[in-house]
């Protein structure tokens, strides 16, 4: 079962965030985010931090030690609360937010064609780095999206979701309607935008990350085949600077197969073999509070 979410994605944990984003000027921030984030991130006993422990011992190849694994826990919520600073901070600030971000070539050749409008583009995401930062610095860049968030999402996140709304960015949780519109905005030529690593539960699609079967997203693969868009992925990493940088992989060919289960995971485990090349080079900045493989037991700290 997923962990229960932590403070900051309760609605009481998102205003104190928000609170303390915005009156605290950026080296005072970003230094109080990462000593909150560390402090939680040694709470061992707690779901969450397990979770990033199982998870960083799967992507590791199972070669973090469990003094290793406490570190690379701390290093992860670190980071989130870093990030966490930097979105709040910035939220009405437009300029401030573009000029924390380096768009790569490759991004940048990819919202051009997204403005275009002719061609349907599905971006998916993971969770790593400040990807919350990374898509509301694309719209405010003029790139009409679309996002589909978590289906059926708690007060905290619903909150979240009503913050991310920026001109040009739709924000809808995953539903029937959604996906209805989501399929006329890519037939329409439009961007669709949402996430492929965090786990569900009762997929009959099982698929390969990191070399062992997890439970992950496929209805994203549908909705390629289905309306014929090009799919990308969006990478976004810190730099030693403090900046973000922002990259596309793409596109990644979707191919048809007579069987739906071979179609399926198959188009899938292509997908996420991109996505181990985004997370694998910087596995701190991969903000995955929920267990990936549920049933995998390293050595906890």
């Amino acid at each position: 079962m997923p962990t229960q979410p932590s403070l900051v994605q309760s609605r009481l944990g998102v205003r104190l965030a928000l609170g303390l984003a915005r009156a605290l000027p950026p080296r005072l921030g970003v230094g109080l985010g990462e000593f909150l984030g560390s402090v939680y991130g040694r709470l061992t006993h707690l779901p969450q931090v397990q979770a990033v422990c199982a998870n960083q011992w799967v992507i590791s190849g199972g070669s973090l030690s469990a003094a290793d694994l406490r570190r690379q826990a701390r290093a992860v919520f670190r980071m989130d609360g870093r990030a966490l600073y930097d979105f709040y901070h910035r939220l009405n600030d437009p300029a401030g937010l573009l000029a924390l971000v380096d768009f790569d070539p490759s991004y940048e050749e990819l919202m051009a064609r997204c403005r275009e409008e002719r061609q349907g583009i599905l971006l998916l995401g993971t969770h790593t780095a400040n990807f919350d930062l990374a898509g509301r610095a694309t719209a405010l860049r003029g790139v009409p999206l679309l996002v589909l968030s978590y289906p059926q999402p708690p007060g905290g996140y619903q909150m979240q979701n009503q913050l991310r709304q920026v001109a040009r960015a739709e924000i809808e949780p995953i539903s029937p309607s959604a996906l209805r519109q989501a399929v006329e905005r890519l037939r329409s030529g439009g961007t669709v935008v949402t996430g492929i690593d965090r786990p569900i539960h009762g997929s009959n699609y099982p698929v390969q990350f990191f070399g062992r079967p997890a439970q992950l997203p496929v209805g994203h693969v549908r909705l390629a085949l289905k309306t014929k868009a090009w799919v990308y992925l969006m990478g976004a990493r810190y730099q030693p600077t403090g900046r973000l940088r922002v990259w596309a992989l793409g596109p990644i060919p979707m191919r048809p197969d007579e069987d739906l289960q071979r179609e399926t995971t198959r188009n899938a485990e292509a997908i996420l073999a991109a996505a181990e090349e985004i997370i694998r080079p910087a596995p701190q900045q991969w903000s995955m509070f929920y267990p990936v493989w549920p049933d995998v037991q390293p050595p906890l700290p």
